[in-house]
């Protein structure tokens, strides 16, 4: 799908469908191919970053997929298969209908320090640049309302974005994104607007 260089084109709808990685206790929104203005490409361009070739909308990331794993490993079988079939469940059900603001770009910039990765490999430190559009998805409060209800936690929703170029000073990271766990995170973060 086009998009436009007009006004009314900076909000874009986006569709996809939810996906599981359980051993992880992690959750994406898979969204279906769509096509970057022109400007933002440059943009990416002119901070040598590395256009994404797939977009994805977190819903549930590697920190609260951790806690619901150290949730889960203090319940006795059937507790936990009771909590991991309502949190299936709730991904597998989750529909939404996500817009992606082309105007609300920023740089953003995060330090890794080096720590255990998701496999217990040891990650570098390593700084990661992204490029990232923010979106409207209204259904991430409700989703974590069920989450929480489920897990008896206080997490706070996932940070709706999407990022469309990325980079590192370490080869192995220069594809991946940056992830934002909640609005203060991002608010907090180091990141510059970048106007259109």
């Amino acid at each position: 799908m086009a998009i436009e260089d007009t006004p009314q084109s900076f909000k874009h709808p986006l569709s996809g469908a939810p996906k599981m990685y359980p051993k992880y206790y992690t959750a994406l929104f898979e969204l279906e191919p769509f096509e970057v203005p022109d400007r933002i490409n440059e943009i990416g361009a002119e901070n040598n970053l590395l256009k994404k070739e797939e977009h994805h909308l977190t819903l549930v990331g590697f920190r609260v997929g951790r806690e619901i794993k150290r949730i889960l490993d203090t319940l006795e079988q059937d507790a936990q298969e009771e909590k991991l079939a309502a949190y299936n469940s709730l991904v597998e059900s989750f529909q939404a209908s996500p817009q992606v603001n082309f105007d609300e770009l920023f740089l953003i910039k995060k330090t890794y320090e080096s720590q255990p990765g998701p496999d217990d490999i040891a990650l570098p430190t390593h700084t990661r640049n992204a490029l990232v559009a923010l979106v409207d998805m209204p259904e991430m409060e409700a989703f974590y309302t069920s989450l929480n209800q489920i897990f008896g936690t206080e997490f706070d929703p996932t940070f709706p974005h999407v990022s469309l170029y990325t980079g590192s000073d370490h080869e192995l990271f220069e594809r991946l994104g940056i992830g934002i766990y909640s609005k203060e995170e991002f608010e907090e973060m180091e990141k510059t607007k970048v106007p259109l």
